[in-house]
């Protein structure tokens, strides 16, 4: 068996067992179900997984090009079953869950590559699966860990607003299915607010224990992000980055006004933009940078658009800041959206405050730069700052 055929029957499995990660990718067929992440649903594509890393390991390639693809395959399939047999976030993290659950619906909405009818066909067939899915969840979640029980239950309010405009949205887009899209968010609205009982109940209960060690850490860091470094290495070199950077630090302070450069810092972090202004500074920023590269011709620019919008409300426990989400590898529509978490107009002003001012204009080009390229190098989705991505369960 060639390569590329071992290729092919690995992405057979991978959209089965996730087909949110096919509706982000724009592959079609998958659009009208969830994976599933129990023990007995997990068994049989862990198995496969096993199989076709033995195949990849007989498998000759043809060039250079195929084995560096085969290499990163091996790579990919060795680090999604470390993460369902050793880390296990099916039996630990509701977030893993939720963000399957609630992605599924949000890239449906905003994909482009389809037609109001398939998408609306395909939301209901989501929603009508929720109640089951949650089932699945509590069934599987036997090792709580209480940080990841909290943000899941930061998210549910959010989830069930999505679940209330997909359903709008798509029956004023596709009338024909409106009233069984109505009763399908409505049945999965009831369900999620349900399950807010059994998360607090989690979080009661719950462990402290989320790290997942340093021999696993280590693993990802050779198989996940192609690194030989260990943790011990990692850490010496933070600690001597983060002294020559305090240094340099220390020297812009004394040339811009000679005062300790914590106060410079907290200075200038009280300039930003009003929480109505946030995102619109954002999208100024990434044209300016569009512009900046195009008129020097440092790099080519596809022809693609960027929207640049609020982060969606069941994001923002997992987005502090700004995220970017590539277009799909296999999507005919080629945009990309720039998600920008606006603090909660809910929230005490003192708190709002305090979000903001990690939104300071002298960040926002270097943060929109910043997401955006680990979004291209990586493939997936990229946060800033402290936030963690979940866009590839």
């Amino acid at each position: 068996m060639s390569f590329r055929d071992v290729e092919k029957s690995f992405f057979d499995l991978h959209w089965h067992l996730d087909p949110v990660a096919a509706t982000q990718a724009g592959v079609p067929g998958y659009d009208d179900r969830y994976g599933r992440f129990s023990p007995a649903a997990l068994a049989p594509h862990l198995a496969a997984l096993k199989s076709i890393a033995t195949a990849l390991e007989g498998a000759n390639a043809a060039d250079l090009e195929e084995e560096i693809d085969r290499t990163a395959l091996l790579n990919e399939i060795r680090v999604m079953l470390c993460r369902f047999e050793k880390l296990r976030p099916q039996a630990k993290n509701p977030e893993f869950w939720l963000s399957h659950l609630l992605g599924g619906l949000h890239h449906l909405l905003l994909s482009a590559d389809r037609t109001p009818a398939e998408k609306a066909a395909a939301a209901i067939g989501r929603l009508e699966d929720i109640p089951e899915f949650l089932e699945d969840l509590k069934a599987s979640l036997d090792e709580p860990v209480r940080v990841f029980v909290e943000t899941a239950l930061r998210m549910t309010e959010g989830g069930r607003l999505l679940v209330k405009e997909l359903a709008a949205a798509l029956g004023a887009q596709a009338p024909m299915h409106a009233a069984r899209l109505t009763a399908a968010a409505e049945q999965a609205s009831a369900a999620l607010l349900a399950f807010e009982g059994n998360l607090e109940r989690w979080l009661e209960m719950g462990t402290e224990h989320f790290a997942i060690g340093e021999e696993a850490f280590n693993f990802l860091l050779h198989y996940q992000h192609a690194l030989r470094d260990t943790a011990p290495e990692l850490w010496r070199y933070g600690l001597r980055l983060k002294e020559e950077i305090e240094a340099d630090l220390v020297r812009l302070a004394t040339r811009l006004d000679g005062k300790p450069w914590p106060e410079l810092v907290d200075k200038l972090r009280g300039d930003h933009p009003a929480p109505s202004e946030l995102v619109d500074a954002y999208a100024k920023e990434m044209a300016r940078a569009r512009d900046f590269v195009e008129q020097r011709k440092l790099a080519p620019i596809p022809k693609a658009p960027l929207g640049v919008i609020p982060t969606p409300a069941f994001m923002r426990p997992v987005i502090p800041y700004a995220a970017y989400d590539s277009p799909g590898a296999y999507s005919r529509d080629r945009t990309g959206w720039f998600y920008v978490t606006v603090p909660d107009s809910r929230l005490p002003r003192e708190q709002q405050e305090r979000i903001l001012r990690d939104h300071c204009r002298y960040e926002l080009a270097a943060t929109a730069l910043h997401v955006r390229m680990c979004a291209r190098i990586s493939g997936r989705r990229s946060r800033s700052k402290d936030g963690h991505s979940t866009a590839k369960t």
